[in-house]
């Protein structure tokens, strides 16, 4: 019986993490905006889980800097909403080059707890994707559960 409503469930699940993913972007816009030094920037090569025999290398881009605020220094790491993986190393390494050690980037932090900043505030992509795809898993889970 519960198998005729999964598609029906992935497609509001989808559409209802889509949202919280693009809130959060929105929430971060707002956050108030300082100065970071960019104490570090790369990327670095992850295997899979194996995936029909064989796992895969995907790659992931990082930074780290450190930002002041009211006179007290935080170091955070999280460059965005997303996961920030990518297929291509190409991919992460032009996003690494975006954040070159001992510049400076802006990054928005949260008022009420300082230590939570970001530096990419924009939606991720796949989370634009979801939302837009949602409506569409949804109509066909609808149409799997009447039959």
């Amino acid at each position: 019986m519960l198998e005729k409503y999964i598609v029906l469930i992935f497609g509001i699940f989808t559409a209802l993490y889509s949202f919280y993913k693009i809130a959060c972007s929105i929430r971060y816009t707002l956050w108030p905006k300082a100065e970071a030094l960019i104490i570090d920037s790369g990327y670095n090569a992850f295997k899979t889980a194996p995936v029909n025999g064989g796992a895969y290398t995907v790659w992931q881009a990082y930074i780290v800097y450190e930002y002041q605020i009211n006179n007290r220094k935080y170091v955070n790491n999280k460059l965005s909403s997303g996961l920030g993986i990518s297929i291509s190393p190409q991919k992460a390494e032009k996003i690494a080059n975006k954040y070159p050690q001992q510049t400076y980037a802006q990054v928005s932090y949260n008022p009420s707890k300082p230590e939570q900043s970001i530096v990419n505030t924009r939606p991720p992509i796949s989370s634009i994707l979801m939302l837009i795809l949602s409506p569409i898993i949804i109509v066909i889970g609808l149409a799997h559960a009447a039959t």
